[in-house]
Formats: structure tokens, C-alpha cells, sequence
């Protein structure tokens, strides 16, 4: 039963390893195709209170819902995607 369950495992894990690199459509790799994602978002350089700055995705807002100690909050609603 145990030796069972390892294989299971150990073909699980390695269909996870392989469907990870694995070309994306076109033949580029999944690490090719976020590089080109990344290009294309433009960041913004946000200064906090002089005592560290961050780049910001563009498409995100600035926001105070998120968490009333943080220094900074952004979010993008329709994106579900929040940095605080």
C-alpha cells in the first residue's frame, strides 16, 4: 500500500515538474512568456516618507481599505490584486 502511494506521488510530482516546463503556445517557454508579461506593465517609483520607495504596477491605486498601519496600500479591483 505504501510502496503504491509513493509512486503515485513520485508520477504526480513529476507531471507537476514537467507541465511547469512546458512551452507556452508558439514555442517560448513559461519563463520567456513572463518576461515579454513583465515589458509590457509599466511601474511607478512610489517614495514613502523618505524611508523606502517601491515600484509600483501602474494599472494599480493607491488605496487606505486594505490595513490602517500599513505605509503603503495599492490595489486592483477587477484584477484581485492588493499590495500593502
Amino acid at each position: 500500500m505504501k510502496k503504491g502511494l509513493l509512486i503515485i506521488c513520485a508520477v504526480s510530482i513529476g507531471a507537476l515538474i514537467s507541465s511547469c516546463s512546458s512551452s507556452v503556445s508558439g514555442g517560448e517557454s513559461l519563463l520567456e512568456a513572463l518576461e515579454e508579461l513583465d515589458q509590457k506593465v509599466k511601474y511607478e517609483k512610489v517614495d514613502v516618507a523618505g524611508l523606502y520607495s517601491m515600484e509600483i504596477p501602474d494599472y494599480m491605486t493607491s488605496t487606505t481599505l486594505l490595513n490602517d498601519q500599513a505605509s503603503l496600500q495599492y490595489n486592483h479591483l477587477s484584477k484581485e490584486e492588493s499590495l500593502s
